[in-house]
């Protein structure tokens, strides 16, 4: 640098930085989840920011997330190397976009070590290569729980989810809110039961996610698109739409299972969906903290069962 050049200490964009005040807010607030985590036997773990590429493409569609190029080999004055080779394969590195996909690895490499069920929080920073924007960081931190089984897994860890929520959100006196419900089984065995093919399931699961974002008339056109015909649209927009009291819901959802042919995935969604309520009726969640929301998909592949927003 030559003399008298400037510096521009700006941060980088998306990328935020706290003042004290902001550091003890935060280090509060992940007092109180750290808490209601370990009061429910979570134990917490601590994954590498950065991951081999092939293990954070694995799974589903992150391609526009990921920041690229990360390589703590080489030397700051040659990344631009490594940027420009476009590696790819098992030595090519990228920031991790979330906890998900990192504890699958972690879980690969140390199953020999752990207990299982293994029930694990995280508070992390995590990384996505998106445009900045007010209140939508590149890094931001994470708070995530799971609980990994080697075979069957209780439902009753679902129905956790919802009272940890519930704990948490009131203890920091957030205001209301609503935890809404739903299963993938329902919405797949629904579309099944309409005729729609397998090809046809995941981009379906896709687009009534955006439901919400883009509205019932450019969901219909989206399902269209993708060779659902008119009719078969409306019935998705009707089915997601069902609303009422939890009870209401899940008596529709039974009468629809018993009537609509190839029904035996819808039946099982509703039976889960049904058993998660339960649990969290039996964990102390008050009746205006939860409902279901049959729009509630999450476009993840590894999203199979109980999903919430």
């Amino acid at each position: 640098m030559a003399k008298g050049d400037k510096i521009n200490f700006s941060t980088p964009s998306g990328f935020p930085e706290f003042l004290p005040s902001e550091k003890r807010l935060e280090l509060y607030l992940l007092d109180i989840i750290r808490r209601v985590f370990e009061s429910y036997g979570f134990t917490p773990i601590e994954t590498p920011a950065v991951e081999r590429l092939e293990v954070l493409q694995a799974k589903g569609n992150q391609g526009d997330n990921i920041i690229y190029g990360i390589d703590p080999i080489l030397p700051p004055n040659r990344q631009a190397e490594r940027d420009r080779s476009g590696e790819t394969g098992s030595e090519a590195r990228a920031l991790k976009f979330d906890q998900t996909v990192p504890l699958a690895a972690y879980i690969a490499r140390h199953l020999n070590e752990l207990t299982f069920p293994f029930a694990r929080y995280q508070t992390d920073v995590v990384f996505r290569g998106e445009r900045a924007k007010d209140g939508r960081f590149r890094q931001f931190r994470q708070c995530d729980i799971d609980v990994v089984a080697r075979r069957e897994l209780s439902l009753l860890y679902d129905a956790q989810m919802p009272a940890i929520i519930t704990e948490i959100f009131e203890a920091i006196n957030i205001g209301d809110f609503l935890i809404r419900i739903n299963n993938r089984k329902v919405l797949t065995g629904f579309f099944k039961s309409l005729g729609i093919t397998e090809n046809q399931i995941k981009s379906c699961i896709g687009i009534v996610d955006t439901l919400e974002k883009i509205g019932e008339s450019k969901v219909k056109q989206d399902l269209e698109k993708e060779g659902i015909a008119a009719e078969q649209s409306q019935k998705i927009i009707e089915f997601i739409k069902i609303d009422g009291s939890v009870d209401e819901v899940l008596d529709k959802l039974k009468h629809l299972a018993q009537n609509l042919p190839e029904s035996e995935q819808l039946s099982l969604g509703v039976t889960e969906l049904e058993t998660v309520i339960a649990g969290v009726r039996n964990l102390g969640v008050a009746e205006n903290r939860f409902c279901i929301d049959l729009s509630i998909a999450r476009g993840l592949d590894y999203y199979t069962g109980t999903v919430y927003e």
